[in-house]
C-alpha cells in the first residue's frame, strides 16, 4: 500500500510535461510568452535572441520524444552581454530585452510574419547590471 505522501508526489510530477527542448552553446536565461500564446521569446548567455513557435499540438501524456522548437526569428549578438530578461508588450508588437551590458533594447515585432518591423530602440538607463533587476521589464 502506498503512502498518501508518495501518491501526492507522483501526482505533482505529472503536472509538468516538456513540450520543447531548446539548446544553446550557453545557458538560456529568460523566456516570455507572446500575448497570443503562439510564440515565445528566449534570451541566453550567448547573446542570442530567439522567437520560437509554440507547438500546434501537444502530447501531454509525457510519452514520446521532446521536440526542438521551430525558431521563427533569430538575432545573434543582439546584446553585448548575456540576455537576462525578455518581455512582450501587452499588444505583442514590441519585444524588450535586458542585458548585463546595461542596455534595454526594444524591438518592434510583427508576430504574423515573425520579423522585426522597425528601428531597434536602445536605452542605457542603468549603472548596474540588469540581471539584478529582472522585474524591470514585466510592465512594458
Amino acid at each position: 500500500m502506498r503512502s498518501n505522501n508518495s501518491q501526492k508526489m507522483e501526482k505533482s510530477k505529472a503536472q509538468f510535461v516538456a513540450v520543447n527542448s531548446l539548446e544553446d552553446t550557453q545557458a538560456l536565461r529568460a523566456v516570455a510568452f507572446h500575448p497570443t500564446g503562439v510564440l515565445y521569446a528566449v534570451g541566453s548567455n550567448s547573446k542570442t535572441l530567439r522567437v520560437c513557435a509554440y507547438p500546434d499540438s501537444l502530447n501531454t501524456s509525457g510519452s514520446g520524444p521532446v521536440k526542438q522548437p521551430v525558431v521563427r526569428f533569430r538575432r545573434n549578438k543582439h546584446h553585448k552581454g548575456s540576455i537576462y530578461c525578455v518581455a512582450w508588450s501587452h499588444c505583442g508588437r514590441l519585444l524588450a530585452t535586458g542585458s548585463n551590458d546595461k542596455y534595454v533594447k526594444v524591438l518592434p515585432f510583427n508576430a504574423e510574419t515573425c520579423n522585426a518591423t522597425g528601428v531597434l530602440f536602445f536605452m542605457c538607463l542603468h549603472l548596474s547590471s540588469l540581471k539584478k533587476k529582472k522585474g524591470l521589464l514585466t510592465s512594458i
